[in-house]
């Protein structure tokens, strides 16, 4: 993971927060959703991205995580280098405040060491760089003027652009549902409703119509639902 570390820690210097980095670290679990419902820790999962996406206090995800630790503690104590245990330190390490660029490779180092073979191991590794490609695309550094009208949107006094009200706001709405859902394979609706709206947005056009994985925090995704 040395390259996906590097480019972690040019963005860095760009992006900050941390909601990026733990939808990140989300989404390049997703190969391993058999493993975790196989271990009995899919609902800790899930709750992990309710937090990565800071619906809720860093307080609760650590309260939740104890609580699972605890009732299964006698296990856990006997075995620290099963499977299960590694699952458990994923999730674990999700909850601390001290989470960031350097939490990242924790986890997908830990991940990648699951696959049995070199082809599958070279595929979650591609997976993850697709999906740091969908959600760190692009900085703010390098955001167009809509672009940057956008992520201004929510401060005092700014406003959306008028292409926003297309359809009674019909965009928006789209938007907010694939996001929610996860309806991912809609994106390409979405552009379509862009293009017909008079939106010519090369970069969020493109990026929406683009054939590989998506998910939380998209980057263009984030900017018509506000969650910058």
């Amino acid at each position: 993971m040395t390259i996906l570390h590097r480019e972690l820690r040019a963005v860095n210097e760009h992006i900050h927060g941390k909601r990026k980095y733990y939808l990140l670290a989300r989404a390049c679990v997703q190969p391993y959703e058999s493993l975790f419902r196989a271990h009995d820790m899919w609902k800790l999962w899930e709750y992990a991205e309710v937090f990565a996406d800071l619906n809720v206090p860093a307080t609760h995800m650590l309260k939740r995580v104890r609580e699972y630790a605890k009732d299964d503690e006698l296990y856990f104590e006997r075995s620290q280098r099963t499977l299960r245990w590694k699952l458990f330190e994923c999730v674990n390490q999700l909850g601390y405040t001290y989470f960031g660029v350097y939490s990242i490779p924790y986890i997908l180092k830990r991940l990648k060491a699951l696959a049995i073979n070199k082809p599958t191991g070279e595929m979650f590794e591609g997976q993850c760089h697709n999906f740091y490609r969908c959600v760190f695309g692009k900085r703010i550094d390098t955001f167009n003027e809509l672009q940057r009208q956008l992520f201004f949107a929510g401060q005092k006094n700014a406003k959306y652009p008028a292409w926003m009200k297309w359809h009674d706001g019909l965009i928006l709405k789209t938007a907010q549902q694939i996001y929610v859902n996860k309806e991912f394979s809609d994106l390409l609706i979405l552009a379509d409703m862009l293009e017909d709206a008079g939106v010519e947005d090369v970069d969020m056009l493109h990026h929406f119509r683009m054939p590989t994985q998506h998910c939380r925090g998209c980057w263009p995704l984030d900017l018509l639902i506000g969650k910058t």
